[in-house]
C-alpha cells in the first residue's frame, strides 16, 4: 500500500470520493515522511552539525511543499491535461537518483 501511494498519490483516497479527508492526508504525510526518517538514521551515524541539518531540512521541506502546492494548483486550473501521474513520476525519478 505504501509503494502504491508513492507511485500514485490518488491511491491514498481510500473511499474514492476525490476529497482528501484528515485520515487520508495523515496517510500521505506518513508515506512521504519515510524518506526523512531514513535520512535521520543516516544523520545520526555521522554528522558535524546535526541540529543545523535538521532545521534546514525542515525549512526546505516546508518551502518546497508550499511551492509544489502552488504550482500544482496553477497547473490544475488548466484542465487540458490530467497531471495526477506527475507526482508519482517525480518520486520514481528521485528514488532512482538516490540509488545511483
Amino acid at each position: 500500500m505504501i509503494i502504491n501511494i508513492c507511485l500514485n498519490p490518488i491511491e491514498a483516497d481510500l473511499n474514492k470520493d476525490k476529497i482528501l479527508s484528515f485520515k487520508e492526508a495523515c496517510l500521505i504525510g506518513f508515506v512521504l515522511s519515510i524518506d526523512s526518517f531514513s535520512a535521520g538514521i543516516g544523520l545520526g551515524g555521522e554528522s558535524a552539525f546535526p541540529y543545523l541539518i535538521i532545521i534546514l531540512s525542515f525549512v526546505f521541506e516546508l518551502l518546497l511543499s508550499f511551492v509544489g502546492y502552488k504550482l500544482g494548483r496553477k497547473l490544475s486550473t488548466n484542465k487540458k491535461f490530467n497531471l495526477s501521474w506527475l507526482s508519482g513520476i517525480i518520486l520514481i525519478v528521485l528514488a532512482i537518483l538516490k540509488l545511483v
